[in-house]
């Protein structure tokens, strides 16, 4: 897989490498500039110098080598934040379907209870009308009750007056 990329940034050329180096360490970015022109600078081309000149190669080699080994802890660390990027959204992708999973158990249990609810309240309704029926059946009786008491006492206060009326006559 390392070897892929390698071969990948190899063939992005100079440009891209250049542009990933100056997004991670943009302290880097001048002198990184500078070594990727004399890099890609042939030789005989450089202005002001000779292509004899041999103590100035190591010294660009050193450069070069320093600012791949720079790149490869770069990449090396952004691996290992991806790894830890990777390794947390995993745990919260367990935890939401954990969460998830409780939620539908918690719907399931409410449903039930909803049924619950519903079928004991069809029963008190059904309750409530007979204690309601009882009520008027009642009422109705009281009522008759009444007029018969009613009537009795009218019958017992005009057998009394008629009775007052002769005895006082």
């Amino acid at each position: 897989m390392a070897e892929s990329r390698i071969a990948q940034a190899r063939s992005r050329g100079s440009a891209s490498v250049y542009q990933l180096h100056e997004l991670v360490a943009p302290s880097t970015a001048r002198r990184v500039s500078g070594l990727i022109d004399r890099l890609n600078t042939p030789n005989g081309e450089l202005a002001g110098e000779h292509p004899s000149n041999p103590g100035r190669a190591p010294s660009d080699y050193l450069q070069a080598l320093e600012l791949v080994s720079g790149a490869a802890q770069t990449m090396q660390s952004m691996e290992e934040q991806s790894a830890r990027i990777q390794t947390k959204a995993f745990e919260l992708m367990q935890q939401a379907r954990s969460e998830r999973q409780e939620a539908h158990e918690r719907m399931a249990d409410l449903a039930n209870q909803l049924t619950a609810s519903v079928a004991r309240a069809g029963e008190l309704e059904r309750q409530l009308a007979e204690a309601e029926l009882r009520a008027q059946t009642a009422e109705q009786w009281l009522g008759r009750f009444m007029e018969t008491v009613n009537e009795a006492f009218a019958v017992r206060k005009s057998r009394l007056a008629e009775a007052d009326l002769t005895v006082a006559s």
